[in-house]
């Protein structure tokens, strides 16, 4: 049987991976938020707040093919905000990390710039599911 045609007819192992992919890569942000910094040859925070953008799109935009109407979409993205704002909140508790306002914006500026591509054609290619954008 071709891949082609197994994935066209039952999405199902494919999906489990995709999400298995996507709480894999939340739990990376967690740790890269969560312990202490490393020592760079450069100074990150210069593009921190692009990292922080960059990183939580990537979440959202695997977000995007899991889920067909605007609704669940809605419900992700604002998951995602709060799961930021949550890591925002821990690293403030934190000897080693401090949290910022400004990096909890740069998230959610990452998360919508994510899931704006529901609505673009990349969306077709994303899908999981066989839909071209939210219904």
């Amino acid at each position: 049987m071709n891949l082609r045609v197994w994935i066209a007819r039952d999405r199902r192992p494919l999906r489990r991976l995709w999400v298995f992919g996507l709480v894999a890569y939340l739990g990376v942000i967690a740790l890269a938020s969560l312990l202490p910094p490393p020592e760079l040859p450069m100074d990150p925070g210069r593009y921190d707040k692009l990292w922080h953008a960059a990183g939580y799109a990537l979440a959202a935009l695997l977000c995007v093919p899991l889920w067909r109407s605007a609704r669940a979409l809605l419900l992700a993205g604002l998951a995602l905000l709060g799961y930021g704002l949550l890591l925002e909140l821990l690293q403030a508790q934190t000897a080693a990390r401090s949290g910022d306002w400004l990096d909890a914006l740069a998230n959610g500026s990452g998360v919508a710039i994510g899931m704006l591509t529901a609505w673009t054609p990349w969306r077709g290619w994303l899908a999981l599911h066989g839909t071209r954008g939210p219904e």
